[in-house]
């Protein structure tokens, strides 16, 4: 249960689609359009420089776990879930973890909100 709630919200961010305040270069990498997180975060990068990357640290790492899952790499995956306030897996309380794992992503919401709110954007790309 805790495992296919972390998965499940990790899908629903990666299908965020703020592809097109991209450039088409930052768009891709090789022939493949970035997921949404990375274009998120680059996103962040193009347009409030350092202000709202904080927060994408958290989400970077519910894409670890969820991707670590599904791989044999208990150490990234017990790396990961730390950074989400997880402190053992499988852990005691699934109910308990999933708290953890969703109290770290709205705070992470919550600080790239802030810093966009706080931040003047530079002009978008033109493409």
């Amino acid at each position: 249960d805790f495992r296919a709630r972390v998965v499940t919200l990790c899908e629903v961010l990666l299908k965020m689609r703020p592809h097109g305040q991209l450039s088409d270069e930052r768009r891709r990498v090789d022939d493949n359009e970035v997921n949404g997180l990375t274009a998120l975060q680059r996103v962040l990068e193009d347009r409030f420089a350092a202000a709202a990357l904080d927060g994408t640290g958290l989400l970077r790492e519910l894409n670890v776990a969820r991707n670590r899952f599904s791989h044999d790499d208990r150490k990234e995956l017990l790396a990961a879930l730390r950074a989400l306030g997880v402190t053992s897996y499988p852990p005691q309380s699934n109910e308990v973890a999933w708290w953890q794992v969703s109290a770290s992503i709205a705070d992470a919401l919550g600080q790239i909100r802030s810093a966009m709110q706080g931040a003047a954007p530079s002009e978008l790309p033109k493409t």
